[in-house]
């Protein structure tokens, strides 16, 4: 069974993954910015609606077993267009500041 601290340790191994879709993804579009393609804004979106319902859930903390369903449904959507095993080595070649 988790409890909130062990779901908000792996919540916050997640909370930089717009960072990394943004590094790995994102290009130089025609006026010379780095953006996004629609389709990886789609995915922030989607991935960020799953984060914050697991947020929800750990906010309430009365249904920690919700929450944890929730972190797992995002770490499958996210290795489902992503690759969850680069997204964590890139977080050890980009420890935050």
């Amino acid at each position: 069974m988790w409890n909130y601290e062990q779901l908000e340790y792996r919540a916050q191994k997640y909370d930089r993954f717009v960072e990394y879709i943004s590094a790995e993804y994102g290009c130089l579009n025609k006026f010379d910015k780095w953006s996004l393609s629609t389709d990886h804004c789609y995915e922030i979106q989607r991935l960020s609606f799953i984060l914050g319902k697991m947020h929800v859930y750990m906010n309430d903390r009365q249904d920690m077993e919700q929450a944890n369903l929730a972190l797992k449904w995002f770490e499958k959507e996210f290795n489902e267009t992503y690759d969850l095993s680069d997204f964590k080595q890139w977080m050890d070649d980009n420890p935050e500041e």
